[in-house]
């Protein structure tokens, strides 16, 4: 369980890049946006987020009721708390990218 936990960490790493680099395609378009094709992978990066986010909620569930593995499951669940964050905070950095 922990290995897959930390595979799907780095699958998430590999999402960020992914939407990065798919921001940055839409930007460089200028004056030719393309919405239909960053909307298409925007909504590809949140489906595959939530994918990994269920997955690693279903491997604490699991550890949590593993005798001896509640403070991994703990330590997983505060990943998923920073997790959240960073998320949330990704789409206003970018904006801010976006204006300056």
């Amino acid at each position: 369980l922990i290995r897959r936990f930390k595979e799907l960490q780095s699958e998430r790493v590999g999402t960020y890049a992914f939407f990065e680099k798919g921001f940055q395609d839409y930007l460089s378009s200028y004056p030719n946006y393309d919405f239909q094709t960053y909307r298409q992978m925007a909504h590809e990066t949140t489906e595959t987020f939530k994918k990994i986010s269920n997955e690693i909620i279903d491997i604490k569930i699991k550890l949590n009721k593993t005798p001896n593995c509640q403070i991994i499951s703990q330590i997983i669940a505060k990943v998923q708390d920073h997790e959240q964050e960073k998320l949330n905070l990704v789409p206003l950095f970018f904006l801010d990218f976006f204006f300056i």
